[in-house]
């Protein structure tokens, strides 16, 4: 779904935003999801709809990215979380 989503679309958007729930079901690793653009600025998140743009290029996620990591990149860091600022 992510794949084909233009970033624009809002109603796509949201269709997918309803989906991310299930992707986190029960995982004691990942708090949340996160869809960014090709500047490293969440498009979409788990947290609310619409997501609030948060820039995250210098995250390693986003560097892993850019190093051409194999996806999915499911990477987190030591840094406070950039929407609940608590500790990973």
């Amino acid at each position: 779904l992510i794949r084909d989503w233009d970033l624009a679309d809002e109603a796509r958007g949201r269709q997918i935003f309803v989906q991310l729930p299930r992707l986190l079901s029960g995982s004691p690793q990942i708090a949340s999801v996160w869809v960014m653009d090709e500047k490293g600025v969440n498009r979409l998140d788990s947290w609310s709809f619409p997501a609030q743009p948060i820039e995250a290029s210098s995250r390693p996620y986003f560097q892993a990215h850019l190093q051409e990591a194999e996806d999915p990149v499911i990477l987190g860091d030591h840094q406070p979380g950039s929407i609940t600022g608590r500790e990973r």
